[in-house]
């Protein structure tokens, strides 16, 4: 025991003698207690411990009594499950400390710990070292932890890393989920911004997206680790979709692209249970996966990694999307030098274990350079990161967006792996710049403009404070909690401005339990819902909200309204039902609906409307209830597939819509077919393109006997058809009369030349047998040139952000003047008469005037209700004025002035 007795003796001084005998007594008291619980047989006393600095690293030093291999075992047992816990990353080694005058070196035999007594091996002495440790499975190591990997977390003091799975995410929102203003959600705390890039593609908007979800106070432990995308913690990007698959696939996140998370559990049947509350469908495909998103009617295809590869709508477009891919080489065995050119991206290790580091010139494969052992006993290697296109950083980053007609999209990201380009069709580029903190900070447009977000909260860095528009002119402001809930949003001036606040706000909790048999922790999120919560409107009057609790997320259940010009205060409520579908609504006006659904996808199946509030919704939904007079009824039937109503039963009328593939009841139920056999979707089914669509009358005035109302003799239906080609474009549409012909007729370009795309339209001709030709479109898809009937030829022009320029018809042109905003600021008549307008800081129109000097000038409240109008002839000289007041409500209360 020398050695120990050399370490306190050496630093029995001064501060570091102190730090060393609380850590010492610290670790003593941790040993006891984890080793108590451990053990099975054998005794473990311990005597004294050191720190780091103290000996080498963590030493402990124990006596023991009972069977040596028993009490090793045992021991160990213990030591590692406290040691070898995340954050601790600590190895425990059992050293005998011979006398060094015999046997100078420490052995970890079995021979060398113990001593021979009676035929019974008793341990004596043993000195525990414990070092940079062997992470448990599915955790990473640094020089001095181990740290679970995203979607495990620690059990049994850190021993075992388990998998999640979450289910509930907070980051999918109730379908009543009101919005305020520039929007903020008082009913969860949360900013949602938008930017509208102006770009698509096979029918498909790019939009950018903010949402401060994944920063809601929540119980510790309840954040969803989510890995940030391609533009950073907080924003999203509509066609920056993708999948993760959780515990080996029995559970799956959806990352939406616009800030929103759904969770789907596998069914144990190969495929996934959709949220009690949801309605989009996710398969199992191909070794991939096959989203089903009811939303916008579209198929999603991603890959074995969770990458998404296409999306084709229902109708039959569809987008292909490509990515960075990453291939590993080998560039050398373990214990060999190597050397690299520049700086590279190196991984050392075996199978999945690994550790990777940025590595410049020489380099030594081994633990010694890279770290701590990552895959003990396995050989090992060095391998090098190979990304094509090598312009960017790693793989899985998306490429191109491509529709069926072959426009695209690109994306251009920096070395950190974050979105900075975006090019159109034309090649012109979109910039997004992104400032210290990792937020984006400016979106430059390709005129040159640019746009700016800001983040002016030191304490809540990822805090979206304000946007200053194109002009340099601050437009909107944000306010948050000190807690990081969004309770403020206002334009410039104020207007348009409202704030929440609440006596109990509102938060995010978190239930885990263990499920053993999977060998998982089952982590459901839910929100708990605020109290007390009121809402201060433009006007100045305020609003309180209540909110009720249903499947982990936040309703609401109620509403008050300030009294108004020739009313009271009162207030509006809304219940719903066991899947947050809205089951009944009570208006300010005092009546009430009530409606019914489907609950397997919550489609609505009938709704009443204009009851009483003593009206109990179970008399009236069902099928052939009568009504109170005043009340009506509407119903509705669904498309098996897709959110389309296939037959609408309303008050005196009933019609009925038949999609291709589907049964046609006017044709004795034959399936119709109004686009080619071969147009189908990625699950094999045809495209769901409208067919028919027949309108009848019926003798049901209020609607309350549904599909079963009776036809009113002597009224024709009125029929409208339409058919398609293989991508869902209509090719002939026929209107409800009979007496005449009333088809039209669509026809498309099947090439790609300098002047057209395939797929752009080529010719319409209408009922009349008359032609108009569009000969000319850009490669974003905008008209050009065309002809009509009479061979007048209209050319058009855009400006860098698609602003329609000028466009001439029969050499007569009408040209438009846009602010560096994009707002419309002038349009001038081919004589040179023009009509401007004129915008505040909040861009809302405030004035509009003519070439001639006349001049209309507008006043808005802070509601951005006109208050009042003024007149303005040429000289300047007000001609006419209009005033009105406003009552809490926004109604106009009282005019002065003349119209």
């Amino acid at each position: 025991m020398n050695k120990l007795r050399d370490c306190f003796e050496t630093l029995a001084i001064g501060e570091r003698t102190k730090m060393c005998l609380l850590k010492l007594v610290a670790f003593i008291v941790l040993f006891q207690l984890v080793a108590q619980e451990a053990h099975a047989s054998g005794t473990v006393t311990p005597l004294q411990a050191s720190h780091a600095g103290c000996y080498m690293t963590n030493w402990t030093t124990s006596t023991f009594s009972g069977d040596c291999r028993s009490s090793v075992g045992a021991t160990m047992a213990a030591l590692k499950a406290y040691w070898t816990s995340p954050g601790q990353c600590l190895s425990i080694e059992m050293i005998a400390e011979p006398d060094p005058a015999v046997q100078p070196d420490h052995s970890t035999g079995f021979s060398a710990w113990c001593q021979h007594s009676n035929e019974r091996e008793v341990l004596s002495g043993l000195i525990f070292r414990g070092g940079p440790a062997q992470c448990p499975e599915n955790a990473s190591s640094t020089p001095d932890q181990c740290v679970c990997n995203v979607k495990y977390r620690p059990y049994l003091h850190g021993s075992l890393c388990k998998p999640d799975i979450d289910l509930n995410p907070p980051h999918n929102p109730p379908h009543c989920d009101p919005s305020k203003g520039n929007p903020i959600y008082p009913l969860r705390g949360v900013k949602r911004e938008f930017i509208d890039t102006g770009l698509r593609v096979g029918n498909l908007n790019l939009r950018l997206t903010y949402d401060t979800t994944n920063k809601s106070p929540m119980q510790d432990g309840a954040q969803l680790e989510i890995e940030p995308g391609s533009l950073g913690a907080l924003w999203f990007s509509s066609l920056h979709r993708k999948l993760e698959a959780q515990a080996g696939g029995q559970s799956v996140l959806a990352d939406r692209g616009d800030g929103r998370i759904v969770s789907f559990a596998a069914d144990g049947n190969g495929g996934f249970t959709t949220p009690a509350d949801g309605q989009d469908k996710l398969f199992s495909a191909n070794g991939g996966y096959r989203y089903v998103n009811m939303v916008d009617g579209s198929q999603e295809i991603y890959g074995a990694s969770g990458l998404l590869t296409s999306i084709t709508l229902a109708t039959g477009r569809s987008v292909s999307l490509t990515y960075s891919t990453e291939t590993w080489s080998t560039v050398a065995s373990e214990g060999q030098s190597f050397s690299v050119t520049g700086t590279q991206t190196i991984r050392y290790g075996a199978d999945t274990r690994w550790i990777v580091l940025p590595v410049s010139g020489a380099a030594t494969c081994s633990g010694a350079y890279f770290g701590p052992d990552p895959a003990p006993n396995i050989g090992k290697s060095c391998q090098q990161l190979a990304v094509q296109p090598s312009t960017v950083p790693k793989g899985g980053l998306l490429l191109t967006a491509q529709d069926n007609d072959g426009r695209q999209i690109g994306f251009g990201y920096n070395s950190a792996g974050r979105l900075v380009q975006v090019t159109d069709a034309a090649g012109q580029a979109i910039a997004i710049g992104y400032d210290a903190q990792d937020n984006l900070s400016s979106v430059a447009w390709p005129d040159g403009r640019s746009r700016t977000y800001v983040y002016e909260n030191s304490a809540l860095p990822w805090a979206l404070t304000g946007m200053v528009d194109e002009r340099s002119v601050r437009k909107s402001t944000f306010g948050y909690d000190d807690a990081g809930r969004a309770i403020g949003t206002e334009y410039a001036g104020g207007v348009n401005k409202y704030t929440a606040s609440y006596s109990t706000p509102p938060s995010i909790a978190i239930t885990e339990v263990d499920d053993t048999t999977r060998q998982v922790v089952v982590r459901t999120h839910a929100w708990v819902a605020p109290q007390g919560t009121v809402v201060t409107e433009p006007s100045g009057s305020s609003a309180s909200l209540s909110a009720t609790t249903v499947n982990g997320k936040s309703y609401l259940s109620g509403q008050s309204q300030a009294a108004g010009a020739g009313c009271a205060a009162t207030s509006r409520a809304q219940t719903y039902d066991a899947n947050g579908n809205v089951a009944s609504r009570d208006d300010f006006n005092g009546t009430r609906s009530c409606s019914a659904y489907d609950l397997t996808r919550n489609l609505e199946t009938s709704r009443a409307k204009g009851l009483g509030l003593s009206q109990a919704c179970s008399a009236v939904i069902t099928a052939n209830a009568s009504l109170p007079a005043g009340a009506r009824k509407t119903s509705t039937q669904w498309h098996p597939d897709w959110q389309l109503e296939t037959k609408v039963a309303a008050p005196g009328r009933i019609t009925t819509s038949v999609y291709n593939g589907q049964p046609d009841p006017f044709n004795g139920n034959a399936v119709a077919s109004c686009a080619p056999a071969t147009a189908l979707l990625p699950d094999g089914k045809p495209i769901a393109v409208l067919c028919k669509k027949v309108e009848q009358s019926t003798t049901d005035v209020d609607g309350h006997l549904g599909f079963s109302a009776p036809l009113q003799s002597g009224v024709a239906s009125r029929v409208s058809m339409w058919t398609y080609n293989a991508y869902g474009q209509v090719l002939t549409a026929k209107g409800p009369r009979t007496s005449v012909n009333d088809t039209t007729t669509y026809a498309y370009y099947t090439d790609t030349t300098a002047d057209h795309t395939v797929g752009d339209l080529m010719t319409v001709t209408n009922a009349a047998g008359k032609v108009t030709t569009y000969n000319k479109y850009n490669k974003l898809g905008q008209l050009l040139q065309s002809t009509d009937p009479n061979g007048n030829v209209t050319i058009n022009t855009y400006d860098a952000r698609q602003h329609l320029l000028t466009s001439s018809v029969a050499g007569e042109t009408t040209t438009y003047a846009y602010d560096p905003v994009g707002q419309l600021v002038q349009v001038t008549q081919a004589d040179g008469s023009w009509v401007g307008y004129e915008y505040d800081d909040a861009h809302r129109q405030k004035a509009v005037k003519d070439n001639l000097g006349n001049r209309i000038e507008y006043q808005l409240d802070n509601a951005g209700n006109t208050t009042g109008e003024s007149v303005k002839d040429p000289t300047g000289s007000l001609k006419r004025s209009l005033g009105r007041v406003m009552d809490a409500l926004g109604r106009i209360q009282q005019n002065t002035g003349r119209e």
